[in-house]
């Protein structure tokens, strides 16, 4: 059951890691705030912690799996319980799978980030964002009195 489970989950993390895209539809209609907006959240992204932490990496994996075979095979109980060597290798692949699917969707993130500050250069969001700031402040200019 559990060797089942590891590899439906093996088979999903690919499928997953194509998920995200560089250039997506919609791209073509961003707004300059849009632009702006989806920058900080990839920035953001990019400089989080990374996930996964000590338990999920194939190194914790394989040192847990390797002393589990040890103690197994020193009591006698490794001729009672088949296949222990392939499910601690099924779940080092799972964890390598998984820090590879990380390492492409950190890759995604940061090309998107490059793309996003080349379509807000190419459409000279500084200056439509500085003439929407001053065309906002401007009415607010002319309603307060001169002379005050």
């Amino acid at each position: 059951m559990i060797l089942a489970a590891t590899a439906a989950m093996s088979t999903a993390l690919p499928a997953a890691a194509q998920e995200g895209q560089v250039i997506q539809l919609g791209d073509a209609s961003l707004t300059c705030p849009q632009i702006v907006e989806g920058a900080a959240r990839l920035a953001e992204t990019l400089g989080g912690a990374p996930g996964g932490g000590v338990f999920g990496s194939e190194q914790a994996i394989g040192a847990a799996t390797g002393l589990a075979m040890q103690g197994a095979l020193m009591s006698g109980a490794g001729r009672a319980i088949p296949g222990m060597g392939m499910l601690g290798n099924a779940m080092g692949a799972v964890a390598r799978r998984d820090r590879e699917r990380r390492e492409a969707e950190r890759l995604v993130a940061q090309q998107r980030w490059y793309y996003l500050n080349g379509l807000y250069t190419g459409r000279d969001c500084d200056r439509q964002l500085a003439e929407a700031a001053t065309s906002s402040t401007a009415p607010e200019a002319a309603a307060t009195p001169s002379g005050q």
